[in-house]
């Protein structure tokens, strides 16, 4: 399921112009706080029954451990990482 919710936004992204594709990969990088908040707020989520066991393993292992991991993951990947984390808030 993931895996199709990332090639089509690889196939959104291949659409865009190039200047809009730079912008959400700046957009899209995290830091060091941020990629924290991500991992508690993954592991929350799993904890409370929000998040299912498969999509908790696939965000831990996107997430990493360090932003410097995460923000070198493809756009499209921290696109739909970012979007499952917001939709836990």
């Amino acid at each position: 399921m993931i895996e199709t919710v990332i090639l089509d936004m690889s196939k959104k992204l291949s659409a865009l112009p190039k200047e809009k594709v730079d912008s959400l990969n700046d957009t899209c990088k995290v830091d060091s706080a941020e990629h924290f908040a991500y991992q508690t707020l993954q592991s929350k989520a799993f904890a409370s029954g929000k998040l299912s066991l498969d999509n908790a393993q696939w965000l831990y292992a996107t997430l990493g451990g360090s932003a410097d991991i995460f923000n070198r993951r493809s756009l499209a990947i921290r696109i739909v990482a970012i979007t499952m984390i917001a939709k836990l808030v």
